[in-house]
């Protein structure tokens, strides 16, 4: 939270995946910078201003020692990832025991930055990535944010009124 008062000689380490300023809207490390005990290390596979290390979450072990974080946050990324277990199974190398990963993404939204743009998740599809054989525990799974998912060819007469969720969210707890 953002009145988290740090505690002496604490130091909370978060790994943000996909942090580049994209787009202005959000940045853990901008949210925690008035924070000493937090450091937040960047990782985004283009390089800009703010991102520590440039590389491919699908290979996080890669650049981290096991057990570094004791948090991993990920907003509007398993969109866009080839592989979104792969990189599960990555963050947990790299996570503490009982580390959180938070997930944020898309579960009914256009398809944007094409073609980098393979998924869409429910908050029930959460359950396929982070489990036991990833080795996560679910704490919380929700999607959010309604809206109406028309399809083109009932426009005009037959409006469908299929609900659709623009934001799916999970926070899951490294068990193993």
């Amino acid at each position: 939270p953002a009145d988290y008062k740090c505690k002496e000689n604490e130091e909370i380490k978060v790994l943000e995946i996909g942090g580049r300023d994209r787009s202005d809207v959000f940045s853990i490390k901008q949210m925690f910078a008035h924070q000493k005990c937090v450091n937040v290390t960047i990782l985004d596979i283009i390089s800009d201003e703010g991102v520590d290390i440039v590389g491919d979450a699908h290979n996080l072990s890669k650049y981290f020692d096991n057990s570094t974080f004791d948090y991993v946050s990920s907003i509007s990324v398993f969109e866009r990832l080839i592989m979104p277990w792969k990189v599960a199974i990555e963050a947990n190398k790299v996570l503490k025991m009982e580390g959180m990963h938070v997930a944020q993404t898309h579960q009914s939204i256009a398809i944007h930055d094409n073609p980098w743009d393979y998924f869409r998740f429910s908050d029930e599809a959460w359950k396929s990535i982070f489990n036991k054989y990833t080795g996560y525990e679910i704490v919380e799974q929700k999607i959010g944010a309604p809206a109406y998912v028309v399809p083109f060819t009932f426009y005009k007469e037959n409006i469908e009124k299929s609900a659709g969720f623009e934001v799916s969210l999970v926070a899951a707890k490294k068990m193993g």
